[in-house]
């Protein structure tokens, strides 16, 4: 199973930390924060991941290298990281996407068994949040029938079910229709969209389906805030893990 991790972003809200480093590599509890992602993906069987790169790229690299628990690794470089948004960074890594992939936003850290709902789901599908108050969501997913029909921070309440936060799946197909839906932004000057905005152009003409989450399976770190959110999830990941080991 192949994971795409788009990591090329600038991460301001952060600094300083990002000044000398990419939001990728912000520290989680003693750990880079994608250390953590690897390390969930590769227990929910992602055997190669895919690391978009960009604002400083040689630090994400090397850290990435370095990580001790992870699948194995490749990497492309958004250069033009700095007048482009993720809809680019994605677009990138089309020609990995033969057999299908699962896509991770680099400033998140998600729980393996959610991963793992969304691989054994089946189809093309978005993990929505479906326990915050209306108030905490920030990319608001408007879900009809399952079906995803709709994306923005903007959302009413009314047509708001749940948050997306990053993390999804596509298979074979799905993933041929995502390029398209990609393709037809980018000719149209689209470069500083959000990948999100490809997925609800498809969702008009193609089942993208979705799987609930809840809260506390995942964690995005945009700013300093959302480091004790994430600290909570990684040591409550770890300790999970511990008693597995533990009980075999």
């Amino acid at each position: 199973m192949l994971a795409i991790i788009p990591a090329a972003g600038l991460g301001s809200r952060l600094a300083p930390f990002t000044d000398t480093m990419p939001k990728a590599l912000v520290p989680v509890d003693g750990e880079p924060l994608i250390w953590h992602t690897l390390r969930q993906l590769g227990h929910a069987g992602v055997s190669e991941a895919v690391v978009v790169t960009g604002h400083h790229r040689r630090v994400l690299e090397d850290s990435v290298r370095r990580c001790p628990e992870r699948p194995a690794v490749r990497f492309e470089n958004n250069a033009d990281y700095a007048e482009t948004n993720s809809i680019v960074s994605l677009w990138l890594t089309r020609h990995r996407w033969t057999d299908g992939f699962c896509l991770v936003d680099g400033d998140v850290v998600v729980d393996a068994a959610l991963v793992g709902r969304l691989l054994e789901a089946g189809g093309d599908r978005l993990a929505i949040d479906v326990s915050k108050p209306y108030g905490a969501i920030d990319m608001k997913a408007a879900v009809t029938d399952g079906k995803v029909t709709g994306m923005s921070k903007s959302l009413p309440v009314g047509e708001t079910a749940g948050e997306f936060f990053g993390v999804s799946y596509w298979s074979a197909e799905g993933a041929t229709r995502l390029a398209e839906a990609i393709g037809r932004r980018l000719d149209a000057g689209g470069h500083r969209d959000w990948y999100e905005e490809a997925i609800v152009d498809l969702s008009a003409t193609y089942d993208v389906r979705t799987v609930p989450a809840d809260e506390r399976e995942w964690a995005e770190v945009d700013s300093r805030p959302d480091l004790a959110v994430a600290e909570r999830l990684v040591r409550r990941l770890a300790g999970r893990r511990e008693s597995t080991d533990a009980g075999t």
